[in-house]
């Protein structure tokens, strides 16, 4: 889903009352997840999106179904939709704040070396800060936000605690350790191990996706290829012996809609697991 789309949505529909609909709870885990995500927007707003969108999702789904089965029959899948879509979107915030981790930890590695590098120059720690606040993505995004306190007179630690904010642990243990640095004046040694400790586990998340993508391989041609084909043979054979049990609308919208947007799912759901490292 774009996020220009989700911002548009949100002021869209920030004048909206939906999010009394949900639990304070809900709203409370919404505006965490938005804020770990480094997101602008409202959790209230969001809330109110999707509301907005589980409806228009489940009036569009109510139109389509009714057109190839029963009216009784498309009430209840159009309401699936809707439910499921409204789930799907209140998960997404998380999805967006797990998704800046996996990008923070892919920059880590490159950006603390960048550090170190300048501490065991002798520069001072500020502007050894401000050497990676530039060039090494979400992580220089981030350190950028410590260096903005740091200059508006919030103290080092304090500053440099709002990488924490960001769903790692190496950004956790990253936050510590420059907190160290400053405090006893280190080279920067600590920061050298978290950065290979980093780029370990992005080789090892690498190497365990590669297994896991010839299994979703499988799954794809099966579903993409073989499941097309049995359904083309058990049309036939049907049609020859039996009377087919699905309309003509029906057997168009399964070849036209059904297997390609199955076919799309897997291809997302596959990428969506991929390691920075490996992302295309």
């Amino acid at each position: 889903m774009s996020k220009g789309f989700v911002a548009a949505g949100c002021r869209a529909f920030g004048f909206a009352d939906f999010h009394y609909l949900f639990p304070r709870r809900v709203i409370d885990s919404l505006a965490a997840d938005l804020s770990a995500a480094s997101e602008s927007f409202v959790a209230k707003q969001y809330a109110n999106f999707t509301v907005a969108c589980a409806v228009a999702l489940l009036a569009f789904s109510l139109f389509c179904f009714a057109l190839f089965v029963s009216p009784l029959f498309a009430v209840v899948c159009s309401f699936i939709v809707g439910i499921a879509s409204l789930a799907a979107l209140l998960k997404y915030p998380a999805y967006l704040a797990s998704l800046r981790a996996r990008e923070f930890e892919s920059d880590l590695p490159a950006g603390l070396k960048a550090v170190q590098i300048e501490l065991q120059a002798g520069s001072p720690f500020e502007r050894a800060l401000e050497s990676a606040c530039s060039g090494y993505g979400v992580f220089s995004c981030e350190l950028s936000k410590c260096v903005a306190a740091i200059r508006c007179g919030v103290p080092v630690g304090r500053a440099l605690q709002s990488l924490s904010l960001v769903r790692s642990p190496l950004a956790a243990r990253a936050a510590g350790q420059f907190a160290f640095e400053y405090a006893h004046g280190g080279r920067g040694d600590g920061l050298g191990a978290i950065a290979d400790e980093a780029l370990s586990k992005q080789h090892a998340l690498a190497r365990q996706y590669g297994a896991k993508l010839s299994f979703y391989s499988v799954v794809f041609v099966g579903v993409s290829a073989v499941l097309p084909s049995l359904f083309s043979a058990y049309l036939i054979i049907s049609s020859s012996f039996l009377e087919i049990p699905f309309s003509r609308a029906q057997i168009v919208a399964a070849y036209v809609v059904l297997f390609p947007l199955l076919s799309l799912s897997i291809a997302a759901y596959a990428k969506s697991g991929a390691p920075r490292l490996l992302s295309w």
